[in-house]
């Protein structure tokens, strides 16, 4: 904070951080201007010792951006920022440039969110059933004998 030239004043607060431990904060700094991207955050930092990171977006700063949508296993993450999709890629993020592109020009229209974009996409998929599936080679049923009560056991694991 001092090397970035933050205005700073003291408190005595903790910071719960990953592992659940609290961890002694000393100094805020309120209202910093921060840029990712194209975009511009206003942010507060707290003063702890982050073992070799510059930076950690915490849970309180990732509350203020509303919905989001992760996908640790490409390591990304997608919201609405001012009416704009927002899509952010990890370091050693497998996702390439070409899908990044392709999400934005589907999320650029911010009065059609991207759920919308993809539900009218595969509408054939997510339409409601018209009357029953047609006939197939195969009739799978369950067969009764006549008069037969329904069995009552409890379902197995």
């Amino acid at each position: 904070m001092r090397r970035m030239g933050l205005t700073t004043s003291t408190t005595k607060t903790h910071v719960t951080v990953a592992n659940g431990d609290r961890v002694h904060c000393g100094m805020v700094a309120c209202n910093v201007a921060m840029h990712i991207g194209k975009e511009e955050f206003s942010i507060s930092c707290l003063g702890i010792d982050l073992g070799g990171f510059d930076v950690i977006l915490g849970v309180d700063y990732l509350r203020t951006l509303g919905p989001i949508l992760w996908d640790f296993e490409d390591l990304c993450m997608a919201f609405t920022w001012h009416g704009r999709r927002v899509f952010w890629r990890g370091i050693g993020s497998p996702r390439d440039d070409i899908f990044e592109s392709s999400l934005r020009v589907l999320a650029a229209d911010p009065e059609r969110p991207l759920l919308d974009v993809l539900l009218q996409q595969y509408d054939d998929v997510f339409a409601e059933p018209r009357g029953l599936p047609p006939s197939r080679p195969y009739d799978h049923r369950i067969h009764l004998l006549p008069g037969t009560a329904p069995v009552a056991v409890r379902p197995y694991h």
